[in-house]
Parts: structure tokens; C-alpha cells; sequence
């Protein structure tokens, strides 16, 4: 992610790991690199926001995008 802020496959990687954690410095920087996903039409990066809104335990937010992320793979 430093190489190439822009990779968006690094960035979910990174942001999926950071929300494995429990502090709430590695939360806030999953959400900050995550947060380009919330308009994306990827199912599996609209995951990884969900999930790291989630874990921050802002479930009210994280409920519609995993349900879009859903609907765009239901399989």
C-alpha cells in the first residue's frame, strides 16, 4: 500500500487484516483504507468495508453494504 496507494486489492487485503484486530488504531486505518469501497460495485471489497464497519461496531452502517455485497454475489 505504501509502493501503490492505489492498488484497491492491497488496500482490502490490508484492511481485512487490520480489522482481525482489536485496537482501535489498526480499526481506524482499516476504515480509512476501506472506505474508497463504499460506492464500489465489487462484491468482495463492499465486504470488506461492511465487515471493518462491523467490527467497529458501527452495525447499523455495515448492515446495507454487506447486504449490496451480497446482491451483487448471492452465490
Amino acid at each position: 500500500v505504501r509502493a501503490n496507494p492505489a492498488a484497491d486489492v492491497a488496500a482490502n487485503n490490508l484492511a481485512m487484516l487490520l480489522a482481525a484486530r482489536e485496537d482501535a488504531a489498526s480499526l481506524d486505518r482499516a476504515r480509512d483504507l476501506a472506505a474508497r469501497f463504499a460506492d464500489s460495485r465489487n462484491p468482495a471489497f463492499l465486504d470488506t468495508y461492511g465487515w471493518v464497519l462491523f467490527r467497529r461496531g458501527e452495525t447499523a452502517q455495515a448492515l446495507p453494504v454487506l447486504e449490496r455485497a451480497v446482491a451483487l454475489a448471492p452465490d
